[in-house]
């Protein structure tokens, strides 16, 4: 019990893609009930010092994820491995839809009659 005398307990642990196991780059985790998060470094790596013993709900979150959440007992040094579904939040397919506009829309009607034109002959 030395580690509880010098102020809590440790969670440390990675977070992974489940398909391919590669590291989930700057996931955040946090514990609700103590107002305490961090996030995972770039190898998906993250670590949380001086807990106090307790069981906690555990928060995972990454862009383009669905939330993770697991409850974790901290009654001494925990390392956790979180595997987190990447592709959940891909979009699946997107329909647009759009009425052509008149095409003469913006565009300048000028009528000209026959003596605009005799004048005009020979000039631009």
């Amino acid at each position: 019990m030395a580690v509880a005398a010098q102020g809590g307990f440790t969670l440390s642990g990675r977070v992974i893609d489940d398909h391919d196991a590669t590291s989930m780059s700057f996931a955040e985790i946090f514990l609700p009930e103590l107002q305490r998060g961090t996030v995972a470094d770039a190898e998906g790596h993250f670590t949380l010092k001086d807990l106090p013993a307790g069981t906690y709900r555990m928060r995972v979150t990454h862009v383009g994820c669905e939330p993770v959440e697991r409850r974790v007992t901290i009654d001494r040094d925990v390392e956790v491995m979180i595997r987190m579904e990447h592709h959940a939040e891909e979009l699946r397919e997107l329909e647009v839809i759009a009425e052509r506009p008149d095409e003469n829309v913006g565009m300048t009607v000028s009528e000209v009659d026959r003596a605009a034109m005799e004048r005009a002959t020979g000039r631009n």
